[in-house]
């Protein structure tokens, strides 16, 4: 099941649509079974016990969107460590496929995207940069902005 779903949604930058899109289906169910997925690819990954354990947690604290629902430094206050620690594990979470999962917001996974596909310097200018002009469909400033012909 979770296969399936993962190829038809990796181009998909949120676990929401994929949920609301599985309708008569049980959304605690799937929602397992999305993130039981996500723990199989840990196992691929270079994690110690403990880091592996923090990624866990981070992956059962995804909001209904997949970005992470809690914020980083308490992941930290549970396991004893410091908030450095968790982000570096968290970077490593987000390379999973799809890849963006437990982005912090639609930012830094647009971000975390764009760099996994190797786009080009001005998309990732534009994400990183000039953000709510982009979401704001302001694109005529950001032509002028970044000196960009039509």
């Amino acid at each position: 099941m979770f296969n399936k779903y993962v190829e038809f949604f990796a181009n998909f930058n949120v676990l929401g649509l994929a949920i609301g899109l599985m309708i008569g289906s049980n959304l605690k169910e799937v929602a397992g079974d999305f993130i039981d997925g996500l723990i199989l690819q840990l196992d691929e990954q270079d994690f110690t016990d403990w880091e592996r354990s923090i990624a866990e947690e981070i992956l059962w604290n995804l909001d209904d969107r997949g970005y992470l629902a809690i914020e980083p430094v308490l992941i930290g206050d549970r396991y004893d460590c410091e908030e450095e620690e968790v982000l570096r594990i968290l970077k490593k979470v987000q390379r999973l496929d799809p890849l963006g999962i437990a982005a912090l917001d639609l930012q830094n996974c647009l971000l975390i995207q764009a760099r996994g596909a190797d786009k080009n310097e001005l998309i990732l200018k534009i994400l990183s940069d000039h953000f709510q002009d982009f979401v704001n469909n302001r694109y005529e400033q950001l032509q002028k902005k970044l000196s960009l012909s039509k």
